[in-house]
């Protein structure tokens, strides 16, 4: 029997609300206004609260829906 192959996780890229952020920001470190992470529940997070989301390097089928929302205030 052949093994399942493991999935590789997804990173995406999480473009901040304001132009330029350096900083952290629910746990994922930005820098010029460009986070990275793999974590679904963080993925999750910034998508609910309006953050651009883009695959990195993913497999299409893998692909996180992106987010076209324009950019929102600070809540």
């Amino acid at each position: 029997m052949a093994k399942a192959k493991a999935k590789k996780p997804v990173t995406v890229k999480i473009t901040a609300k304001v132009s330029g952020y350096t900083g952290e920001s629910a746990g994922v470190q930005f820098r010029d206004g460009v986070g990275e992470t793999s974590d679904p529940w963080r993925i999750r997070w910034f998508k609910d609260h309006g953050y651009v989301i883009s695959a990195d390097n993913t497999d299409a089928d893998e692909a996180p829906d992106e987010t076209a929302e324009e950019e929102k205030g600070d809540e």
